[in-house]
């Protein structure tokens, strides 16, 4: 934040606009947000206020403050593109929930690079990020060069068998059936399909052309037959519906869900007194075990990824990935305040 004596006037671009913005708390001091996304904070008079940098997150500029109801202080924020929006751009539908970079550049928040738009138009805008095409490609390249490495591990497919694979099936004066191709080969129809239409192995070629093959109707056909052959009911998981049944999958060693309920509480029902003698007897003769060895008292899940953060282990994907739902959950005000000073002492937050 930069700090401006009250004295001294705030300098305005031209054609820049400030509108006070309002709020849902009381604060000591009032907000007014400008066309170019600044936000300064003033008492009386707005051309004496002071410019508010705020931070960033991920991309976003983002307007932290607190406030203190019932003796308990609680963290709210704002996003500076959500205030430039709701103070100078117009909806034209109910449906427009969502706002747009239209650069892409998430901290160009100036109201000629914001745009309301539905959640499908946000959807398509996003489509067309420059971060996401070059995602896609830096994937497909991947997958092309795995798909070409597999000849060196004895996958049951490789270039030359699929080389054959799709001469066969370009063949016009084919007789054999498709699911005699994918027995021979030892593949799946399914995946026979995916060669046919080339979403899997489209980088390999036959007679120097590319052979992704077109979806004609006879395949649409054969696909939709295969999908209602290869259609199956969901298995159910078995359900023991009596203690003794259940007793019985405990016997044979059965470890699902079900059973691991069943046994905390005959557990907690022994700790009672609450296990009729008929099924105390019972759960004796099969040594069952009462009572659970002593919890050793352990760091809890985040606490351990913060140790793991001070021994400097910060490129993993999970520390990352803790690191950003950690400030996520700080700008939502959802992180307790010893979690926070924690985030601070080792520079997390500031």
């Amino acid at each position: 934040m930069i700090t401006r004596d009250n004295n001294e006037k705030l300098q305005v671009f031209d054609k820049e606009r400030f509108v006070e913005i309002k709020l849902e708390d009381e604060l000591k001091l009032r907000y007014a947000i400008s066309n170019f996304g600044r936000l300064v904070s003033f008492t009386d008079k707005i051309e004496f206020g002071r410019i508010i940098n705020g931070s960033i997150t991920e991309g976003f500029r983002i307007f932290r403050y607190r406030i203190r109801r019932n003796k308990k202080i609680s963290y709210r924020h704002k996003f500076f593109y959500k205030l430039v929006a709701e103070n100078f751009l117009e909806k034209t539908s109910d449906d427009q929930t969502n706002v747009l970079h239209l650069d892409h550049n998430l901290s160009n928040d100036l109201v000629s690079n914001l745009k309301w738009a539905t959640k499908q138009e946000m959807l398509d805008h996003q489509r067309t990020n420059p971060k996401v095409l070059k995602a896609r490609k830096v994937s497909t390249k991947r997958i092309v060069e795995y798909n070409k490495n597999r000849d060196e591990y004895g996958y049951k497919l490789t270039s030359t068998k699929v080389i054959h694979i799709k001469k066969l099936l370009a063949n016009p004066n084919r007789k054999t059936r498709l699911k005699i191709i994918a027995r021979r080969f030892g593949i799946s129809e399914m995946q026979l399909y995916r060669i046919r239409t080339g979403e899997n192995w489209g980088h390999v070629k036959i007679d120097g052309q590319n052979t992704t093959f077109n979806t004609d109707k006879s395949a649409e056909r054969w696909f939709e037959k295969l999908l209602q052959k290869t259609k199956e009911e969901p298995t159910k998981p078995k359900m023991w519906k009596t203690w003794d049944e259940k007793l019985e999958a405990y016997r044979n060693g059965e470890k699902s869900e079900l059973i691991i309920r069943w046994i905390a509480d005959n557990r907690r029902q022994h700790q009672q007194n609450q296990l009729s003698e008929e099924k105390l007897k019972k759960l004796i003769e099969i040594n069952f075990p009462f009572d659970t060895a002593p919890k050793i008292k352990k760091l809890n899940s985040w606490d351990r990824q913060l140790e793991e953060w001070k021994k400097g282990n910060r490129k993993s994907a999970h520390i990352r990935l803790w690191k950003q739902r950690s400030i996520r959950r700080f700008v939502e005000g959802k992180l307790s305040g010893d979690r926070i000073a924690k985030l601070k002492e080792v520079g997390i937050l500031k």
